[in-house]
């Protein structure tokens, strides 16, 4: 499948499952599949094509530096080439922070983008009502199927007036959490692997730090 092609993907997630199936927005089609094992959910995991995890279209892995910010390496497959790099700025796995940043850069190191939080105030709240003692998880609980957080894709290399490439909106519900990525007014278009390997792991920071 050319993946140029695709101007909106959505990632569902499986009811009691980590695991999540690509679709194509415009048909429902599946266009690819993400197995991750809970525990490695964070440090590697790949996007195939398909649910028969034949063919690898992405491969994504953490880097063995210990302390923040974390970085991931984008490959063009399990045996592919480095094509790019995300490092969490101000996110932190199994955490999630108000108007979090992840900084994109090229395989050579030189920035590219980021992908900007700006999920409006009334989610914000939501997502503070937890940290109250006692009755805020049982509040939060309560409040999950109202949760939606939204992101800027941005196009911005070094010396570049940055252009949009992107919006991103995440959805979480009881039974099925499920981002977005909508590409269908961007001023520029992202390398399809780069766009689906930031996107694949923002849907999983999020649904960790949110679950």
């Amino acid at each position: 499948m050319d993946y140029s092609t695709l101007k909106k993907v959505i990632f569902q997630h499986r009811f009691l499952s980590t695991n999540s199936t690509m679709y194509d927005a415009s048909t429902h089609a599946p266009v690819g599949y993400v197995p991750i094992a809970a525990f490695h959910r964070l440090r590697e995991y790949s996007i195939y094509t398909d649910a028969s995890s034949q063919q690898e279209f992405v491969h994504v892995r953490k880097r063995q530096e210990a302390g923040p910010p974390s970085i991931y390496d984008v490959y063009g497959g399990n045996s592919g080439p480095l094509i790019a790099m995300i490092r969490l700025t101000t996110y932190r796995p199994g955490r999630y922070l108000a108007h979090g940043r992840i900084d994109l850069f090229d395989a050579q190191g030189a920035p590219m983008g980021y992908i900007q939080d700006t999920t409006s105030g009334f989610n914000k709240v939501i997502r503070l009502v937890r940290n109250i003692f006692t009755v805020g998880p049982i509040l939060y609980a309560i409040c999950i199927p109202l949760l939606s957080l939204t992101f800027d894709v941005v196009y911005a290399p070094t010396g570049a007036a940055p252009q949009s490439a992107g919006k991103i909106s995440y959805r979480r519900s009881f039974l099925k959490p499920k981002l977005t990525l909508d590409m269908t007014a961007a001023q520029v278009a992202l390398n399809p692997q780069v766009a689906l390997g930031a996107s694949s792991l923002l849907n999983l920071l999020v649904t960790t730090a949110v679950a």
